[in-house]
């Protein structure tokens, strides 16, 4: 399982559980999403962000808007036990 972290404050690189944490703060996140795929490290988190502008508990989203979201994840090879992905930029 995992979730989509997400803020429109910018990156920042704050060091998080043996990675960073590329988000700004005020951070929100997406409800708990389960990866995809099969076998070891063959699992993937997708969702469709057209949901974080109707249910997000971030009343600021609008289309077009600039946002800067990663995956946050469990990973149980992982010394801490989750995973952070690389961050990704773009308009909603």
């Amino acid at each position: 399982p995992g979730t989509l972290i997400h803020t429109t404050s910018g990156p920042a690189a704050v060091p998080a559980f043996g990675g960073f944490l590329c988000l700004a703060t005020p951070l929100f996140r997406s409800p708990a999403i389960q990866a995809g795929g099969s076998g070891a490290c063959g699992g993937t988190l997708s969702i469709d962000l057209n949901g974080l502008l109707v249910d997000n508990g971030a009343p600021d989203l609008w289309p077009g808007q600039q946002l800067w979201c990663q995956f946050w994840s469990r990973d149980g090879k992982d010394p801490f036990g989750l995973s952070l992905t690389g961050h990704l930029r773009g308009p909603l």
